[in-house]
């Protein structure tokens, strides 16, 4: 379909701001995004090619960006905008939690945590900096690794809790394979982290590990 074979008055961008966003389907919301066309074709046909590679819209958000761009016409800065919007949609459904408040449980800290690490595909490492009376400074995204490891340092850990003079932090990490139990390897890298903290008189408070609604403390679990 042209766009220009269209009345004017029902061209995606007219209906979009004429009657909004929700009164448009995937492939015109995917054609605004996109823009205009390319030698694979116009806006409408890259729409409907990524919807019928992916099979949905929801798993086209899903996509890594350079999944998307081994469609016909989706190169680099296409997959880019798309990946923007798919995560900016993400977001805008979070619910912010602003500086101050207290985290005095794990599952506090779970609330906090879980949102920022829903969709991730990859593993991925957060830190929640905490204040004196254990009130959230900020959270922060260390490292973002493979489908079942991110590797991270300790001084990477604790620089953005020394920049906001952070008296304690929280770890959390996502497991992508939808099990919580953390693995030997957590632990280890938890008690590493530890004695970093001692150190530098930051204490490690605890290391949730995270799989969609549910989640572990190792320090509920007694293995801090």
């Amino acid at each position: 379909m042209r766009i220009d074979a269209l009345p004017e008055g029902e061209r995606p961008r007219e209906r979009c701001l004429r009657l909004g966003p929700q009164a448009l389907s995937a492939s015109e919301l995917l054609h605004l995004v996109l823009g205009g066309g390319s030698s694979a074709g116009n806006g409408f046909t890259m729409a409907n090619s990524l919807l019928q590679r992916f099979g949905s819209l929801w798993a086209l958000g899903q996509a890594a960006p350079a999944e998307m761009s081994c469609v016909p016409g989706i190169a680099h800065a296409r997959s880019a905008a798309l990946s923007a919007a798919f995560e900016l949609g993400r977001r805008a459904r979070r619910r912010v939690s602003p500086p101050g408040q207290i985290v005095a449980s794990p599952a506090d800290a779970a609330a906090l945590l879980g949102p920022a690490l829903e969709n991730l595909q990859q593993e991925a490492i957060l830190v929640l900096h905490l204040g004196g009376r254990h009130q959230l400074l900020r959270l922060q995204l260390v490292a973002l690794g493979s489908l079942n490891a991110a590797a991270v340092e300790p001084r990477e850990i604790f620089r953005g809790a020394i920049a906001v003079a952070a008296k304690a932090i929280v770890l959390a990490h996502n497991h992508p394979s939808g099990s919580p139990e953390p693995s030997e390897d957590d632990v280890r890298l938890t008690h590493r982290l530890q004695e970093c903290g001692r150190t530098l008189g930051v204490p490690v408070l605890d290391h949730l590990v995270i799989a969609g609604e549910r989640f572990v403390s190792l320090e509920e679990r007694g293995l801090l």
